[in-house]
């Protein structure tokens, strides 16, 4: 399956995360996924001939933590493991090392996160690719911290859009200068 995506990122440019499920799913035990499942497919998807410097990946769902032996979080840092290099055998030795840690945002090389999760001054940035649903959601733009007056579709940037209204600055990170 990864193969016939591979052929059509390559055609289209985009970067392939194959899926991978964490038993048991809802509709049926049709196929269970392993850890050397996991390590198999990663392994291929790293050594990929047409598709190795874009760096594809793997997503996992259904993230549940059932029983020491074995969870979503095992498959994930099973997959992470291979497709950073650590051999099959390590990777799936390793499975359930892992510490689970809330990411807090703002990594070193971090323009602002995903999904508002990087924080300047204890509030989110802005990121111009999500809704803020909620009237009173403060975010950092531009050095500025802002608070929406009602619901903010994507790309109503503030500064520029009369959704938000600007409540302070921020003087932390990049703006700290």
């Amino acid at each position: 399956m990864y193969d016939a995506y591979a052929y059509y990122a390559a055609q289209y440019d985009f970067i392939v995360a194959a899926g991978v499920h964490y038993p048991p799913e809802p509709w049926g035990p049709f196929y269970t996924y392993t850890h050397q499942h996991v390590a198999d497919l990663s392994n291929h998807i790293l050594e990929h001939p047409e598709r190795k410097e874009r760096k594809d990946g793997i997503m996992i769902w259904q993230l549940l933590l059932e029983g020491a032996a074995s969870s979503g979080y095992s498959y994930l840092n099973v997959a992470s493991k291979v497709l950073g290099g650590t051999t099959q055998a390590n990777a799936i030795a390793q499975a359930n090392s892992f510490a689970l840690e809330p990411y807090t945002g703002g990594a070193a090389g971090c323009e602002g996160g995903t999904g508002g999760s990087a924080t300047l001054c204890d509030v989110s940035v802005y990121n111009a690719a999500n809704q803020y649903p909620d009237a009173g959601t403060q975010v950092v733009h531009n050095c500025q911290i802002w608070q929406s007056k009602w619901w903010a579709n994507a790309n109503e940037v503030p500064g520029e859009n009369e959704v938000w209204e600007k409540i302070g600055d921020c003087k932390e990170g990049d703006c700290a200068e």
